[in-house]
């Protein structure tokens, strides 16, 4: 097994190559709208699959030239627009995808253990085409990384101005439709044209639209200030929880009978809150919870299917984060669905018509951005070897991500990168109104915090005694299936295999006053959890005592 979580270098057998369509694709300039070409979307989408077992690379380069075919804005260059400032458009030159092969000496199941947590290294997995900037990284690259156990990683890179989730999701399955059904035709055939999004003439906002804000070219700083700031200042560790089907219902019943939900509104409350909570914002301030919303059927007329750009507009919830934290569930989910309710045609004519003015930007300056995975079938992808054993980000971010789960399709994972300092914090917050017993986070946490603060003052060898059977079971298991706090027992076992003397013991304490001591203590609180870093007042003496209490045996 893998002793650290940094993953091992790839090796390149093969220069990366350019995948062509296999037959002419129409050459011109292809328009973007103004949802797809906003500075908000002007990155790639970093899709990471990993397959039990591999596919030869050939088939999966001739099948993408053939897919390219259809798909051949994937093959152009984005550039900037001759006739518009500040506008992009596609040029659909047949250029080509890129595509890497390479090998990594990693099996699948190592790759599994840390499938929860992304890091830097995780990069290594996607190939990083040379560019001198944004517009010069082709729309499409592909690396396929066969693993010493015979498996495969395969990780895509598809700029956001091309098309959105669905349409990524859309291309992937066209592509593996190819592989595993080839005499017949693409599920469904993608439509480029993007005219039917156009602003009109002349543009007409017609609603207040607080998604965005105006920014005149003096006044920048604006941009550097607020939530996001922070964020991008701070030590980012990624936190990412699973709901099961049991927990979603336990959170809807929270709202019922006096409010019926769906799983994202009432999901999507909930992170919001607890990520306001874990950050500790100043009560006056408002906060916005903004979401991506398809409105493909929205429109008037509606987007036909196989529409091959990006369909979706923001909501926005906003409120000042007292009243968030303080009410009751149905308060963040009211928000949310008066958000989603105002999506109306007018509403997203009227945004995309706001658009033309290139000095709006998406307000991200105290705003938690979550986009939704986890109902577009990307969990599903065949490429004729069975279905991912994973299937995630290539990356973490400060954007919220709901993630579908690989074998449940009604369960979410909700990754999301937050400062080191209140990571615990927002977990237990997130874990605090499921309805499930609470026990073991306390002690894992205060397992991971003390072995941390041990090894941070040079103390190289350890016992450590925990009274939780359940906590010493989950860290020494094979594999951990309890998602609730998989990454913190990752980060145990990450401490575990430093170098150093270390063993963590079963040990009873019926005699523990500072057990007792600290159960009263919380009963009196109000606070949540508490992380303390000196002992509470009162605790010194206990601590002295239960130091002279476990040095000897106790005779019941």
């Amino acid at each position: 097994m893998l002793k650290l979580l940094e993953l091992p270098d790839c090796f390149y057998p093969n220069q990366p190559t350019l995948i062509f369509p296999s037959s002419p694709t129409p050459k011109h300039s292809l328009y973007l709208s103004n949802l797809d070409d906003q500075k908000f979307l002007r990155f790639s989408i970093k899709y990471l699959y990993l397959f039990k077992n591999s596919i030869s690379p050939d088939i999966l380069k001739y099948s993408l030239s053939k897919v390219l075919v259809h798909y051949y804005p994937l093959a152009g260059r984005l550039r900037a627009s001759t006739e518009v400032d500040q506008k992009l458009e596609i040029d659909c030159n047949g250029e080509g995808a890129v595509f890497a092969e390479a090998f990594m000496d990693i099996t699948a199941e190592e790759f599994l253990e840390l499938s929860m947590k992304p890091n830097k290294s995780w990069r290594k997995l996607l190939y990083r085409a040379e560019a001198q900037s944004f517009l010069d990284i082709p729309p499409l690259v592909v690396q396929v990384t066969n693993l010493r156990c015979g498996g495969m990683i395969v990780c895509t890179s598809i700029n956001h101005c091309v098309c959105d989730g669905i349409g990524t999701s859309q291309f992937l399955h066209a592509w593996a439709h190819i592989i595993t059904k080839p005499n017949l035709d693409p599920l469904i055939v993608p439509l480029h044209n993007r005219h039917m999004l156009k602003p009109r003439n002349p543009p007409k906002t017609t609603f207040t639209h607080p998604e965005y804000v105006r920014i005149a070219p003096r006044e920048n700083s604006y941009l550097d200030m607020g939530i996001n700031h922070f964020l991008q200042s701070q030590t980012l560790v990624p936190s990412s929880l699973t709901f099961t089907p049991s927990h979603i219902l336990h959170l809807k019943r929270q709202c019922i009978p006096s409010l019926k939900c769906t799983t994202f509104e009432v999901l999507a409350s909930h992170t919001w809150r607890s990520w306001v909570r874990a950050l500790d914002l100043s009560p006056s301030l408002n906060v916005k919870l903004l979401f991506s919303v398809n409105v493909r059927k929205k429109l008037i007329p509606e987007v036909p299917q196989g529409y091959y750009g990006n369909g979706f507009v923001l909501g926005c919830a906003q409120t000042c984060a007292k009243d968030l934290v303080i009410s009751n569930m149905n308060y963040g989910v009211r928000l949310v669905q008066q958000a989603k309710s105002s999506l109306t045609d007018d509403y997203a004519r009227s945004m995309i018509d706001l658009l033309e003015d290139k000095s709006v930007k998406t307000d991200l300056s105290m705003s938690l951005v979550i986009s939704q995975w986890s109902r577009l079938g990307l969990e599903d992808l065949d490429f004729g070897e069975g279905k991912p054993l994973h299937m995630g980000p290539l990356t973490s971010d400060i954007y919220c991500l709901f993630l579908p789960v690989v074998g449940d399709f009604d369960a979410v994972r909700v990754q999301v990168s937050v400062p080191e300092s209140v990571h615990d914090k927002f977990e237990y917050y997130m874990n605090e109104c499921l309805g499930v017993a609470c026990n073991l986070l306390p002690e894992l946490l205060a397992i991971a915090k003390g072995l941390k603060l041990a090894w941070d003052r040079g103390y190289r060898k350890i016992i450590c005694h925990s009274d939780s059977k359940d906590a010493l079971r989950l860290l020494y298991a094979n594999q951990v299936g309890f998602d609730k706090y998989r990454a913190l027992i990752f980060k145990i076992r990450e401490l575990l295999r430093r170098d150093w003397t270390i063993r963590i013991e079963h040990t009873f304490r019926e005699a523990n006053f500072c057990a007792d001591f600290m159960a009263k203590f919380a009963t009196s609180c109000d606070n949540g959890l508490m992380i303390w870093d000196e002992p509470p007042q009162g605790l010194q003496q206990l601590l002295l005592a239960d130091i002279m209490r476990i040095s000897f045996p106790i005779i019941v």
